[in-house]
């Protein structure tokens, strides 16, 4: 309270500001005495760094008694071996890649055959197998049974790719010239 009521008094005038105690004199001249500081960057640190950490290393082998050119030849005989195996592992990561995209290929199309023969429309085929494979089933038949079933939409309307058989469509026409004529009074040119 009393450092209030002096700064409050201090505002107002009446009283003459309280020289600071001994100790944060000594704080003042000390902080402004320091040498200004050191800044490093980024690439000053990191050199810093991998120089201290080489050390490190260099005294910690040897003081186990290995020597410079024992590591060198063992990192040599690593690499070496280290690239045949990484050779074959990626080959062989390869061929399964390979295995795993003809596997998938193959399974899709079974699935779209398997569609097409359940009655779905083969334009309609593809999105109907993506569908179904969310579905739960053992087989991709019970999975496109169980998605056709939900989503008749789905299924060939009877009209095979894009319209009526030739000899519906020449019925149908020769329907239409006879009531056309019936309506108009004329006879039919046969």
């Amino acid at each position: 309270m009393e450092g209030e009521r002096i700064f409050h008094e201090a505002d107002k005038g009446d009283n003459p500001p309280i020289p600071p105690k001994e100790e944060e004199k000594e704080v003042e001249e000390v902080e402004g005495k320091e040498e200004p500081k050191k800044t490093y960057s980024e690439e000053d640190l990191n050199g810093i760094i991998a120089r201290k950490t080489k050390e490190a290393k260099t005294k910690a082998l040897e003081e186990a008694g290995i020597t410079p050119e024992e590591i060198k030849s063992w990192k040599e005989e690593k690499e070496a071996s280290k690239t045949a195996t990484q050779k074959m592992e990626d080959a062989l990561k390869a061929e399964k890649t390979g295995r795993t995209t003809d596997q998938q290929e193959r399974d899709l199309a079974k699935a779209e055959l398997t569609a097409i023969k359940a009655g779905c429309d083969p334009k309609k085929s593809d999105k109907l197998v993506k569908l179904a494979m969310t579905y739960e089933g053992e087989t991709i038949s019970d999975k496109v049974a169980s998605a056709l079933k939900d989503f008749p939409t789905f299924k060939l309307t009877g009209e095979p790719f894009g319209g009526k058989p030739k000899n519906e469509a020449d019925n149908d026409s020769e329907k239409a010239k006879a009531t056309l004529n019936d309506i108009f009074g004329l006879k039919s040119s046969k």
